[in-house]
């Protein structure tokens, strides 16, 4: 009975052991079995999260290298444009140089003339008045020697009745002869008088002749000096006009010289950024395929420890913990993406500065305008007070003329 039951004891130790170890290969069988298929949907987790990760990372990095690209071309493209107005310009202003130089020896050369037909119209009207004082001289000795020769001319008559009334009275003969003698002293000075007129009409009248030449010849110079006179007002009118040209020459070069300074800053900056980008995309590439060559590494590990089920505990356990270096050096890939990100940010940031920079110098430049507006003003007023001392001066020569035309209307 004992024997029975020991017998059945060591039956069921040994079903039981035979159970036990069933139990432990299915066990280990479906371990393996778990453990592949976990691996396998870990494996194309992680592929499939890689490649997104990386297509999405190059696409991004891709187009900010295309938006860097057509930033510098339009740059580049500003600056070509900024470049060759600056080559026109420059020749415009250099041509107003000579031209401005040009209408001021013409301004001091017709300043010389109308200085000297100025002293030639003084000199004029000074002989013009000298000869108005000479004939009014002659109109006061003709007047005085016309009374002179009537005065004479009335005794002469007067000495002819008394002679007639004595030669009928039949008077004393040497009354007669005392009117005879009284009355040819009485003709001839008449006569005399008579010749004296006529000589003094005649220099009048040579007089005359003289002082309309001498008029003529002022009027002539006043014209002369009337047209250098309108010629230097035109030629002080052109050479403002000039210097507000040349003004608005030299400060769009001065414009553009600066333009094209701010252009060169900027396409240096840009290449630099262009370039440091490139170099983040082709490190990020680098890692990304020494990431990808990590996944193939794995999976080669993954593949062997398949077929290897006696040791599928510890190798699970090394690719579990592989798995976590490979998640957290993607994890470093995303945060790596970010930091690349965010100094893409900042580069596009210190673009909008740059911007915002360039706002701040184009300020400044138009305050530069209007102070150079302000000496601009400055000198226009210089200008006009040089027009102004000139006007002056023709004005003096006009009342001189005119009280020289007044001389000559109140002699004649």
């Amino acid at each position: 009975m004992n024997a029975v039951k020991k017998n059945n004891n060591n039956n069921e130790q040994q079903l039981a052991a035979e159970l036990e170890n069933q139990a432990q290969q299915q066990l280990a069988a479906s371990l393996a079995d778990f453990g592949k298929q976990l691996m396998n949907e870990q494996q194309q987790l992680l592929q499939g999260y890689s490649a997104q990760i990386l297509a999405k990372s190059q696409s991004q990095w891709q187009q900010r290298l295309i938006e860097q690209e057509q930033a510098y071309q339009k740059l580049f493209k500003d600056w070509q444009q900024t470049k060759q107005q600056l080559d026109l310009a420059v020749p415009v202003a250099s041509a107003d140089n000579q031209e401005l130089d040009s209408l001021k020896q013409k301004t001091a050369e017709t300043t010389k003339q109308m200085a000297a037909l100025a002293a030639e119209l003084k000199k004029a009207q000074q002989h013009n008045t000298t000869l108005s004082e000479r004939e009014i001289n002659l109109e006061q000795q003709l007047a005085e020697l016309t009374k002179e020769l009537q005065l004479e001319q009335h005794k002469a008559q007067h000495f002819e009745k008394a002679l007639k009334a004595a030669q009928q009275s039949a008077a004393d003969p040497e009354e007669l002869t005392q009117l005879r003698s009284d009355l040819e002293q009485a003709r001839a000075q008449a006569h005399e008088s008579k010749l004296e007129l006529q000589q003094l009409k005649t220099s009048l009248q040579q007089q005359q002749q003289e002082q309309q030449q001498s008029e003529h010849q002022l009027a002539e110079l006043n014209q002369r000096y009337q047209a250098l006179q309108q010629e230097a007002e035109q030629q002080t009118q052109a050479q403002q006009d000039k210097l507000q040209a040349l003004a608005k020459s030299q400060q769009q070069v001065r414009d553009l010289e600066q333009q094209l300074a701010e252009r060169d800053q900027q396409l240096s900056e840009q290449q630099q950024e262009h370039g440091e980008l490139k170099a983040q995309l082709a490190e990020l590439e680098a890692h990304s395929e020494a990431l990808q060559a990590q996944i193939n590494e794995f999976e080669q590990h993954r593949s062997e420890l398949a077929d290897s089920s006696a040791e599928l505990g510890s190798e699970l356990t090394r690719l579990q913990a592989e798995f976590v270096n490979i998640n957290e050096l993607l994890s470093q890939s995303q945060s790596r993406s970010k930091k690349l990100e965010t100094q893409l940010e900042h580069a596009v940031n210190r673009q909008q500065a740059a911007e915002q920079k360039q706002q701040s110098e184009a300020d400044q430049s138009r305050e530069m305008i209007r102070q150079l507006r302000s000496q601009l003003a400055e000198q226009d007023e210089n200008n006009q007070h040089q027009i102004s001392e000139l006007e002056q001066k023709i004005m003096e020569y006009k009342l001189k003329f005119e009280y020289a035309q007044k001389q000559l209307a109140v002699s004649g």
